[in-house]
């Protein structure tokens, strides 16, 4: 039964990372870094969002196994395969239901989308069924070179942000904001969850 609560738990962090996903998507103001990545290659190479997301999960969990195979679980792979079509499926709820024709509208997507793909990812480091591929080499590289997470995904947010321009990407103020706050939120609400025993 914990075992099943603690899926059902990751499922729904997952869901906030696609819902954010989109929302960064749909503000137009630019992505997310891994929102911006996976937006690039999905213009370059033109798969679908959910493949590409599968194919850039797929190239982390590799890593992490090789690096950080403890971090890994049913979270990682859940969050793999499923999180580029939560992103799918909130970009056509959300195109039918609400126009983005004006900035404020635009920043509010940006600031809640933010605010969930942080608190989805948080929720994965902390439900302890395997955190992202990605989070699990960041571990790493603070555990084994004492660099802190924070740091870590700051500089990683800045290369997928600079690739997935190049690619095709949309860059924007969304880029830059997510950019600069990732690293910092997602540390903070993973104490916060850890501490108050939130899940």
């Amino acid at each position: 039964m914990e075992t099943l609560k603690k899926v059902i738990i990751s499922i729904i962090a997952i869901n906030f990372v696609g819902l954010g996903g989109s929302l960064f998507l749909k503000s137009g103001l630019g992505g997310d870094s891994i929102t911006l990545l996976l937006e690039g290659l999905h213009k370059y190479f033109e798969l679908s969002y959910g493949l590409i997301s599968i194919i850039y999960s797929g190239i982390f969990i590799i890593l992490a196994l090789i690096v950080n195979r403890k971090s890994l679980g049913i979270g990682t792979f859940l969050y793999a395969f499923i999180c580029g079509y939560f992103v799918d499926f909130y970009m056509s709820i959300i195109g039918s239901l609400i126009s983005v024709n004006n900035l404020l509208i635009s920043f509010v997507f940006i600031l809640i989308g933010q605010l969930s793909i942080c608190l989805g990812f948080s929720i994965l480091i902390s439900v302890d069924t395997g955190m992202s591929g990605l989070d699990g080499v960041l571990y790493y590289i603070e555990e084994k070179y004492n660099i802190r997470y924070k740091i870590c995904k700051t500089v990683i947010d800045i290369i997928f942000c600079i690739v997935g321009m190049l690619l095709g990407g949309v860059f924007g103020v969304g880029s830059i904001f997510a950019m600069l706050t990732g690293g910092t939120i997602i540390s903070y609400m993973t104490r916060f969850i850890k501490k108050e025993k939130v899940i």
